[in-house]
């Protein structure tokens, strides 16, 4: 992983299978839009592996995470799953990790081990793509400033998704979230009442 990324999510992945002790891990994971959508994908796993002993799990969107043990001993499972999505920078993610129980008991240290290596080995074989975070501004200005505005618009790579009028022209901009605040602060210092700038919605991610 390159360190200089600081989001990425599961473009695509295949199961990843790990083997201990007769016991059989089988990873998955794949991106993930909202928790209604992670639920809806592990009710198929469910179904998919309903004869599986376990089925842990972890998932992360942007500031919400879950992780589950699924019977297993208490933080040998979904903890586990879940700082391999933490060392992989993964959001919008989930990994399930699905165990056959093989007749021989692991115990806490080897059972942990077995399922952060099917998560790893899962992630390790899976494209990852970078995600970046936007922010949603309104800018209400007066026609005089268009020039300026549009300049540092580009210089800040905004995109313009509409615009209009109602009592002076407005456009509405996505930015990326780092640069929201710098790029607000520059626009009002130049001229706080020609520029009056609302956050529409922040951190929505590019998926």
């Amino acid at each position: 992983m390159n360190n200089d990324i600081l989001y990425q999510t599961i473009e695509s992945g295949k199961e990843f299978k790990y083997k201990e002790k007769g016991s059989l891990f089988i990873a998955h994971g794949q991106k993930i839009l909202s928790k209604e959508h992670f639920a809806e994908i592990h009710s198929q796993i469910k179904k998919k592996y309903y004869d599986s002993t376990h089925v842990c799990f972890a998932f992360r969107l942007f500031d919400e995470f879950r992780y589950s043990d699924d019977g297993e001993p208490n933080g040998t499972a979904g903890i586990r799953i879940f700082n391999t999505i933490k060392s992989f920078s993964l959001f919008y993610s989930a990994i399930f990790v699905i165990r056959y129980f093989g007749g021989t008991k692991l115990g806490a240290g080897p059972l942990a081990k077995a399922y952060s290596s099917a998560a790893n080995g899962f992630v390790n074989d899976s494209d990852l793509r970078e995600i970046r975070f936007y922010d949603r501004l309104r800018i209400r200005y007066s026609f005089e400033n268009t020039g300026f505005l549009w300049h540092q618009l580009a210089n800040f790579n905004a995109e313009i998704i509409g615009e209009g009028f109602t009592e002076c022209p407005f456009i509405d901009v996505k930015i990326l979230n780092q640069d929201s605040f710098k790029f607000a602060n520059l626009i009002s210092e130049v001229n706080k009442s020609d520029f009056f700038i609302d956050f529409i919605d922040s951190n929505s991610p590019n998926l």
